[in-house]
């Protein structure tokens, strides 16, 4: 159907729709769970009249699952407001348009964006921040994976800190992840030769296989700080790119080549733990003349434009190459669905489909 003036909507549509909102932090080392941080919280549907001039409504439809979100459903010190109690958990997602009042929106276009966890979002695009996908031949997969936020962080992370030169040696942990993975290729992308830390063998078996690392450490089977140092040959490692921390950082620190640059990207070791782990060899850093840095990717918001193009041609060319782990249900399993990533369940990006 459509209206007088051009924008077509849904006539037959539901007149609620959920949302989980935050009621209470995770502790220590406390999972986010259904029962305990959230409450499901139904709200009415807007009408195509009730929207305002602008304004779309639209369908969610897929949710990425990022580490991240544990710290913001926490109060710990980090790098934007945690979620606001009794406010909608923060996510990624996509979503497609079912209602508009925007002469550049109409029925069925997508989506992305904050679209927290809900089944509809609405509002007026440019001030909620999303961004229409003008490509039909993008899928949810390909935009929330090696166009999302984890390859940015991988791309931005190793190229602009990391700076890494054909020739160097580059640690990675978390490698089999949606932002290791990525960076695991874009080193090997930049002549780099590349160790890479994964968990399980079948883990392992992609990161080398599909992803193409030299070297592959199975934590879960390995000595992980001997086959760090085996590996590390009389020089040490040039890049070490940080997703795990713990350890994995302290079997880095050991291991550094004069100059090396670390990039602490993530600590998912320890998102759900009250106990942390060192560094208690940091002094290295100044032994080897290193530097270690910690970076947000929306940081580099202002050159999001300059990743797609990159990023776009290496998936289009093959170059990079991904594995997704969609699980599909309600909103109400997003907790649950999340929960994959800390406990090392997903392979490659986490994304629920919203059943």
């Amino acid at each position: 159907r459509q209206t007088e003036s051009g924008h077509q909507y849904l006539t037959k549509m539901t007149n609620t729709y959920k949302q989980l909102k935050l009621k209470k932090r995770p502790q220590n080392d406390e999972f986010l769970s259904l029962e305990n941080n959230y409450e499901v919280v139904t709200e009415p549907l807007p009408t195509q009249d009730q929207l305002k001039d602008g304004e779309i409504l639209a369908k969610v439809t897929y949710l990425s699952c990022d580490p991240t979100l544990r710290i913001w459903a926490s109060d710990r010190p980090q790098y934007m407001p945690p979620v606001p109690l009794g406010e909608v958990m923060r996510a990624i997602g996509t979503a497609t348009v079912t209602a508009s009042k925007n002469s550049d929106y109409v029925v069925g276009d997508r989506i992305t964006g904050m679209t927290g966890w809900s089944e509809y979002i609405f509002g007026h695009p440019v001030l909620k921040g999303w961004k229409k996908v003008s490509d039909s031949s993008v899928t949810e997969e390909i935009i929330l994976g090696p166009l999302g936020l984890t390859a940015r962080t991988a791309y931005f992370g190793l190229l602009d800190i990391g700076k890494p030169l054909p020739g160097d040696l580059v640690l990675v942990s978390g490698a089999a992840g949606a932002t290791g993975s990525a960076v695991v290729q874009i080193a090997k992308l930049s002549g780099c030769r590349v160790v890479a830390i994964a968990g399980g063998a079948k883990k392992a078996k992609t990161v080398k296989e599909l992803y193409g690392a030299d070297e592959v450490i199975d934590y879960k089977s390995e000595n992980l700080r001997e086959r760090v140092k085996e590996l590390a040959g009389p020089n040490g490692y040039n890049i070490y790119f940080d997703n795990v921390g713990g350890e994995s950082l302290e079997a880095a620190l050991d291991n550094l080549a004069l100059q090396a640059r670390i990039i602490i990207c993530g600590s998912i070791s320890e998102y759900n733990s009250s106990e942390k782990v060192g560094p208690s060899n940091y002094i290295n850093l100044l032994m080897k003349r290193a530097s270690m840095r910690g970076f947000i990717v929306l940081d580099y918001q202002h050159r999001y434009d300059e990743s797609t193009v990159r990023l776009a041609e290496w998936v289009k060319t093959g170059k990079l190459k991904f594995e997704t782990d969609v699980k599909e249900g309600s909103i109400e399993k997003a907790p649950e669905i999340l929960n994959r990533l800390y406990t090392g369940a997903n392979v490659g990006k986490q994304l629920h489909k919203l059943a």
